[in-house]
């Protein structure tokens, strides 16, 4: 009798702490409130020493999470972000949660189908060609936390006509005077 009550309350000890160390991380809401749908791909997108990683879903959302800067050596032709295979078509909505703190270069280049995006609070810059050739965005909320934004992190060819995005941010900030560079629209928030 006691040997089953023993295995019982064992059980019932190793149950709890695998609820607690052993549960998947992926199923939690991160910082920004997003609980990803199924998962389609994931990875790690941070600068060495960092701790990015991303997770494509099902409903086309790309989620980067973690803490520190994104890799900043993806270029255009070159050596591309490691979601770049869904970026035409999949993508649809991009989070970047608490703790990035920056969009590097080309980090969404060529996301054409892409509307919405959510920057947190934690990112300071925005870099060169971040968001290049993503005809379908359409409005874009930019924190007081971002202090910089390269001139042409909107950019687009020369070609194609210019993307209407609107640009949400505070009067005078990083955001005011990107959109103001970029010829975008602004409304104050």
């Amino acid at each position: 009798m006691k040997k089953n009550i023993f295995t019982i309350a064992l059980a019932v000890v190793f149950a709890a702490v695998c609820m607690v160390s052993c549960g998947n991380k992926k199923e939690e809401k991160g910082a920004a409130g997003y609980k990803p749908a199924k998962i389609v791909d994931e990875g790690v997108c941070g600068e060495e020493g960092g701790n990015l990683t991303w997770t494509l879903d099902a409903n086309g959302v790309l989620f980067i999470t973690g803490e520190g800067e994104m890799y900043s050596d993806w270029v255009s032709d070159v050596e591309r972000a490691p979601w770049d295979y869904a970026a035409e078509t999949q993508i649809k909505e991009i989070i970047i949660d608490k703790g990035v703190t920056t969009i590097s270069k080309y980090a969404f280049w060529n996301c054409q189908a892409v509307e919405k995006v959510t920057v947190s609070n934690t990112v300071t810059e925005i870099e060169a060609c971040a968001f290049h050739k993503t005809p379908s965005l359409k409005v874009i909320e930019i924190p007081s936390s971002v202090t910089y934004i390269a001139y042409n992190a909107f950019s687009y060819d020369g070609n194609d006509e210019r993307p209407e995005v609107t640009v949400k941010g505070k009067e005078g900030s990083a955001a005011y005077r990107a959109a103001e560079d970029n010829g975008m629209n602004f409304e104050a928030v």
